[in-house]
């Protein structure tokens, strides 16, 4: 990280004093521990200690300091994500909204055939999640008929994959990934 450092004060030096001066550069940082390690590291190649700033001999390293976020306190800079935001939400709700009506119309027969299946009126892309639970008890129902309930019960944790595998086809399938 220090040679990225050293990097960017050779080709972007011009645009920041040749010393770290605090009355001209702010340095931030998330409050988080690697990413203040990164900035130290950075820091090391960016404003090497020379001259007067070269307090041991050989040792180009000086402390500069590095602002974070106050702990506990959403850091609207760095990380926006970390306060709740009306207008993201709403355009969130309103991608998934897309997403489900997409979904609806192309596995529509699907939907129809599993809400038959399940006894799920209206089954939909909303209803994916309950795809295990559906399974599950149609497992259980079946294996308890041949093999007794406790033996049903260890059947169905082979089932544990079903639901996010037939998920992953129907989400992935739709945009070719």
């Amino acid at each position: 990280m220090d040679e990225l450092g050293m990097y960017f004060r050779l080709t972007y030096g011009y645009f920041v004093p040749p010393y770290y001066d605090e009355n001209q550069v702010h340095i931030r940082s998330s409050d988080v521990d690697r990413a203040l390690t990164s900035a130290q590291a950075f820091l090391f190649g960016f404003y090497p200690a020379q001259g007067s700033f070269e307090w041991q001999k050989g040792n180009s390293w000086h402390p500069v300091p590095i602002h974070s976020a106050t702990p506990g306190e959403p850091d609207l800079l760095l990380k926006p994500s970390s306060t709740l935001c009306k207008k993201v939400e709403m355009l969130v709700k309103e991608e998934y909204r897309q997403q489900a009506n997409y979904y609806d119309i192309k596995y529509a027969d699907f939907f129809d055939s599993v809400g038959v299946q399940s006894g799920i009126s209206n089954f939909s892309y909303v209803n994916m999640d309950n795809m295990y639970y559906i399974q599950a008890e149609r497992l259980v129902n079946r294996c308890q008929n041949y093999l007794g309930e406790h033996r049903a019960a260890e059947a169905v944790v082979g089932l544990q994959l079903a639901a996010p595998q037939t998920y992953k086809a129907i989400h992935h399938s739709a945009f070719g990934a």
